[in-house]
């Protein structure tokens, strides 16, 4: 099940929608190890409402060759907050605000993995509690 425009996830929201998913595709060359194709679609079984709480974000085209290195870039999420092996999901919205590195440096930080150029990398502080 999606739940849109959450802010608390275990909490029912006046501006929440709860829609069950149709479907979920996830790329068929998806590599856990190599955080490659890290990727999924899903389908909505009914149509999501826009809102002031619900908005869609753009992605920029496969033919796009700005970098966004040096630009600030936001993560959010409902992820651990920890690194430690079994630390809880957070029930609420977390965000980060981050430097987007060049894939040299994103590289150079992250030996384990081959960046891609496709790639959006983000060095610094992971989560980022915001109230309401």
């Amino acid at each position: 099940m999606a739940i849109l425009g959450a802010h608390n996830r275990q909490q029912e929201e006046p501006h929440q929608q709860r829609i069950e998913f149709a479907s979920v595709h996830i790329h068929t060359s998806y590599i856990a190890t190599l955080l490659r194709n890290d990727i999924a679609t899903i389908r909505l079984a009914n149509p999501a409402v826009f809102s002031e709480f619900v908005q869609p974000i753009d992605l920029p085209a496969l033919s796009d060759s700005r970098t966004f290195a040096g630009l600030q870039g936001t993560i959010s999420g409902f992820g651990r907050t920890s690194d430690e092996d079994g630390s809880p999901a957070s029930d609420v919205v977390m965000y980060a605000s981050n430097p987007i590195l060049t894939n040299a440096d994103c590289q150079a930080a992250w030996n384990s993995i081959l960046v891609q150029a496709q790639n959006i990398c983000l060095w610094g502080r992971w989560t980022l509690r915001m109230q309401r």
